[in-house]
């Protein structure tokens, strides 16, 4: 399999419910499955709540790390991945679905 063009990081703690809604978002994207990755990063715990699993098809990878912080985990999403372009989303957002394809565009039309 070929690399994918965009990873898309997505740093997370204690919301499950609402990393899922952004996993389902992701996984209706318009571009391609094969061309993006998912990032999750998860801190540590403090609930011990069942992880949230992606939707079927969508590239995910889960990184841990041991601090918690929007940088610190947003840093250590896009070391985890040999995509040329990131794309940082947080556990709360549902991209429209043509985010990542729009992305990829204005990347190309500026010479990116």
């Amino acid at each position: 399999m070929a690399s994918p063009r965009v990873v898309v990081v997505i740093p997370t703690r204690d919301r499950e419910a609402r990393l899922a809604f952004a996993l389902d978002a992701l996984a209706a994207q318009t571009l391609p499955p094969e061309q993006f990755e998912v990032v999750v990063v998860r801190a540590a715990d403090r609930r011990r709540a069942p992880r949230t699993p992606p939707p079927a098809g969508l590239p995910t990878k889960e990184v841990f790390s041991a601090r918690a912080g929007t940088a610190v985990q947003r840093n250590a999403g896009w070391r985890a991945s040999t995509a040329p372009l990131v794309a940082f989303t947080d556990d709360d957002c549902r991209p429209a679905p043509n985010w990542l394809e729009r992305l990829l565009a204005a990347g190309d039309s500026d010479g990116c």
